[in-house]
């Protein structure tokens, strides 16, 4: 492993005949564009769960606990037949995640950094 300095700053790594750019360390100012607009987007997933594992998981002891929208709309709609009270749970849970979204983007800009729109 060889390494080429510019005023002691490494600048080309070379590893087994390849050669790599060593990159510098990026401040804070230029990750935030990118954090924000992940937070923004991961904030519409904050309601998905792993469906399975709770169905899997839930019995008579964890119920009253283990009830989340996924587990409702797929008891009222599929086990029940209430097929109308599912979807608009389904509906309900995205429309929810719609207004965090709307309203973390507007938090963010407010606060001057660039949303997602």
């Amino acid at each position: 492993m060889t390494s080429i300095e510019e005023n002691g700053v490494p600048v080309l790594l070379t590893i087994r005949g390849e050669q790599y750019f060593e990159g510098t360390d990026p401040d804070a100012t230029e990750l935030m564009p990118t954090v924000v607009t992940m937070f923004i987007i991961r904030l519409g997933t904050v309601f998905d769960v792993s469906l399975d594992q709770i169905l899997m998981m839930k019995n008579s002891f964890v119920a009253d606990v283990a009830e989340v929208f996924d587990t409702y709309a797929y008891t009222q709609g599929i086990m029940q037949g209430n097929l109308s009270m599912g979807v608009t749970v389904g509906i309900f849970k995205g429309v929810v995640c719609m207004i965090l979204v709307v309203t973390a983007n507007k938090v963010i800009t407010a606060m001057g950094y660039d949303g997602i729109y």
